[in-house]
């Protein structure tokens, strides 16, 4: 009794592993449903590649120059240290709403219209004609608050006529070319080309979701370190669409990069404008006091050490009221805490501790040498500053005139020939050995879980008595099972049907 219980569980253990011969007879057996999984997977790999939308991607590129346009700080390359272009500033500016904004209301891209169609058979029938479907164009098109995001209906009724169904506010009419509007609702259709009775779907979206949607699409990227070249680039399911909106942002990027330079010059030259008149009065002032304070004395004339002085007094001045227009600009970019600015005042302060030493020289000179000297000086100075003030509103007006800005577009927006999304041979294949794994992982499962007794040697393992074994006849198998599906006509016993079976 020992040794038929020690056989069953032998039996049993060697049962628990997957046969690999019988592995595969089951996979040869079950080749049909194989197959037919993946070729249902790809079918569905196929249908995807031909119905998924796709994808392209256009790109531009533009530099952003350094130093570039009307900039005092031109002047200080000796003092103030270079600087490498601020690309990640320029890149948050281009994806501004300030940028992005303008392209959204220049293009309408708030107004989403669609041709209405039978889902999914619609888009097959136009691939297979290669119909690009009918076409309205709306220059605007504004609602009430509540009513954004809202689908309505607009259907030709002719040439170019149309009606739009507005829900509760009732039908408005229009024609082409001409705006209507209604219960605050207002629309100008501008172009028509499609047939009486074809009806599109339109509405309003919100321009922050706009915007939002369009930098989901939209990437700015520096193509190396401090290079200043910035590369745009913007996806879409529209190839000629996402090219035009793409040209647009590098345009609207450039264009406020003109503005920005050109208000800067326009700010200068308007301060100019009111400091020019008060340095001339300040001027004549001063050689009204040096020609006055002469006749009063005589005519005094400087001696060689006087003049040498007022020399020095005066470039010392001029530097430092360089200094003074320089921390003007300096003070627009960094605190007083930067390198830059520290360096400037550095400057400042040694010019003011020459100015100091000089004036002590010029103390010890005679009374009426130091009046002249410093009247001189005077009107040397205001010469000098306002000779400056003159020039910079020449060369200001000349800058505002001209201005280029520093951003230059390199490459305008074009788009890939080819999509970029979905790989539609990847896709396919994909799915194909997805489908023959599946169908494989189910045969391994079936044969794991419902092993069964596959020969009498197997019973007397596990202790079982075998007193016959009944022959299996292929032949009868098979030709039992195609006379049901056919006439269900009853099949007689083995031996009159096929007397010469190995079963028998």
């Amino acid at each position: 009794m020992t040794d038929k219980l020690n056989s069953m569980s032998t039996g049993s253990q060697e049962s628990d592993g997957i046969d690999l011969g019988r592995l595969i007879g089951e996979v040869i057996d079950h080749k049909g449903l194989i197959i037919s999984v993946t070729f249902f997977f790809m079918g569905l790999g196929f249908l995807y590649a031909f119905l998924a939308p796709p994808v392209y991607e256009a790109d531009s590129l533009v530099q952003v120059e350094q130093n570039a346009g009307n900039n005092f700080l031109s002047s200080l390359s000796d003092v103030l240290p270079t600087t490498p272009p601020q690309s990640a500033a320029e890149i948050e500016l281009i994806k501004s709403r300030m940028v992005l904004g303008k392209t959204i209301n220049d293009l309408n891209l708030s107004v989403v219209i669609e041709e209405k169609t039978t889902p999914i058979i619609g888009q097959f029938l136009k691939k297979i004609r290669g119909d690009d479907g009918s076409k309205i164009n709306v220059k605007y098109f504004n609602v009430p608050h509540d009513a954004l995001d809202t689908k309505f209906t607009i259907k030709i009724t002719g040439k170019d006529s149309y009606t739009i169904n507005l829900d509760d506010a009732g039908e408005l009419k229009g024609q082409v070319n001409e705006p209507v509007s209604k219960n605050g609702f207002e629309i100008l259709l501008t172009q028509i080309e499609s047939p009486p009775g074809t009806e599109f779907s339109i509405k309003r979206k919100d321009t922050l979701q706009v915007l939002s949607d369009l930098n989901d699409a939209f990437t700015v990227a520096d193509t190396g370190k401090d290079t200043g070249v910035l590369s745009l680039s913007l996806t879409g399911n529209d190839p000629e669409k996402i090219k035009t909106i793409l040209q647009s942002i590098t345009d609207n990027y450039l264009l406020q990069n003109i503005e920005r330079k050109s208000e800067e010059a326009a700010k200068s030259l308007n301060f100019l404008d009111r400091k020019i008149p008060d340095v001339k009065n300040e001027l004549n002032a001063a050689e009204n006091k040096l020609n006055y304070y002469r006749q009063q004395n005589s005519s005094v004339d400087l001696t060689m050490e006087a003049k040498s002085l007022l020399d020095t007094m005066v470039q010392l001045d001029a530097q430092i009221n360089q200094l003074t227009f320089s921390e003007a600009e300096v003070s627009k970019l960094y605190t007083k805490e930067h390198p830059t600015y520290r360096a400037l005042l550095e400057k400042r302060k040694t010019l003011e501790e020459e100015k100091n030493n000089l004036k002590k020289k010029i103390n010890n000179l005679p009374e009426t040498q130091q009046e002249v000297l410093r009247l001189t000086r005077d009107v040397q100075v205001g010469q000098d500053v306002y000779l400056q003030l003159l020039n910079k509103e020449q060369e200001l007006s000349i800058t505002k005139a001209s201005t280029v800005g520093n951003v230059r577009i390199i490459d305008n927006a074009v788009t890939q020939p080819d999509p970029i999304k979905p790989k539609k041979l990847l896709v396919i294949v994909v799915l194909t050995v997805f489908g023959t794994m599946l169908s494989l992982m189910y045969v391994i499962v079936k044969v794991a879980f419902h092993k069964g007794v596959q020969s009498a040697e197997q019973l007397e393992e596990n202790g079982l008595n075998v007193y016959a074994s009944i022959p299996l006849s292929d032949w009868q198998l098979k030709n039992v099972n195609n006379s049901r599906k056919k006439d269900k006509k009853k099949f007689d016993v083995l031996i009159k049907e096929n007397g010469a079976d190995l079963a028998i």
